[in-house]
């Protein structure tokens, strides 16, 4: 859904697009038991809810060897990430107007780093929306870049360094929905947004700033140890994403699904072996298809050299 049931309109959009696409599948994994209630609305018993997918090198994967994150800098008492919408619009983000009071802050917080992630198009889309020049976006930008304390992220493995991070700062976007997942605090900041039930759930587990002063007050709050959310986010993790059973991960427990779809064995030895007979049986089936359809054609050709000799054709 990528973080779109947050929001309050019929979802999915293209539902019609999702019906002709989904024919061709027989299941379509989902992040959590509520979604799968909304898009089932669309397309009844296709869906099956097996957690945050995207999310799960993040959550069961940290101690392996063979995954690679980006490290946490250290030196700061405190990471804070600001995921403002790139849009940049008044109303439907934030940028423009916490921009300079995020600079000051952390001019002013040396021990204290800024996370900026910087959406691809957010430079092109302000400009195109008139909102700044080029000139002046990208002086905004070098700014940035010229804080010791801020680290802007754009590359595809901004995650890495969002997760480490001890505080989300946000406008609606996909990136809360993630982060919360780790069950550190986030803080949102609203727009002209409208969100759904399911989005104002989600908010119960958030602190909410409607100005640059609250959003620092809740900082200095974390900071000291105040965290009367904690607890909430529990339950918030819980509707965003669903955990696989018997502490399995999720990328394990889509492949266990996979392979074992439609048998209600609990063994998964033997479902592995029923699952082999049932391949080999296909296999079968197929073969006998073909050689049956030989055999017809076969017949045909034999009719029609008949006719063609009696009539000294051939």
């Amino acid at each position: 859904s990528y973080g779109s049931t947050m929001l309050n309109y019929d979802f999915p959009p293209y539902d019609n697009l999702l019906t002709n696409a989904l024919q061709y599948f027989d299941a379509c994994f989902a992040e959590s038991t509520d979604l799968v209630k909304t898009l089932d609305k669309y397309n009844p018993n296709k869906y099956v809810p097996v957690g945050y997918a995207k999310c799960d090198k993040y959550l069961n994967y940290r101690n392996n060897p063979n995954f690679k994150f980006k490290p946490k800098d250290e030196e700061y008492d405190i990471s804070i990430a600001w995921k403002p919408r790139w849009v940049a619009t008044l109303g439907d983000s934030n940028f423009l107007k916490y921009f300079y009071s995020f600079v000051d802050y952390f001019s002013q917080n040396q021990n204290y780093q800024l996370i900026f992630v910087k959406h691809q198009l957010m430079e092109n889309t302000v400009c195109a929306k008139q909102i700044a020049t080029q000139k002046e976006i990208r002086k905004m930008f070098d700014m940035l870049e010229n804080m010791k304390n801020v680290k802007i992220i754009e590359d595809d493995d901004f995650l890495d360094y969002v997760m480490n991070a001890d505080i989300f700062v946000g406008d609606y976007c996909s990136t809360i929905m993630e982060f919360a997942l780790t069950g550190k605090p986030v803080i949102y900041t609203p727009t002209e947004v409208i969100l759904s039930d399911y989005g104002k759930e989600i908010l119960k587990g958030m602190y909410i700033a409607d100005n640059f002063n609250e959003i620092s007050n809740i900082i200095s709050n974390l900071k000291n140890g105040e965290d009367d959310l904690k607890d909430v986010r529990q339950n918030v993790k819980n509707l965003i994403s669903d955990t696989p059973p018997n502490g399995m991960t999720i990328g394990k427990y889509i492949l266990e699904y996979i392979k074992n779809a439609d048998k209600k064995v609990e063994n998964p030895e033997q479902r592995a072996e029923l699952l082999n007979e049932k391949i080999v049986k296909k296999e079968v089936e197929k073969e006998t298809k073909i050689k049956f359809k030989d055999k017809i054609r076969l017949k045909i050709y034999k009719r029609l050299y008949k006719t063609l000799h009696r009539k000294n054709l051939v």
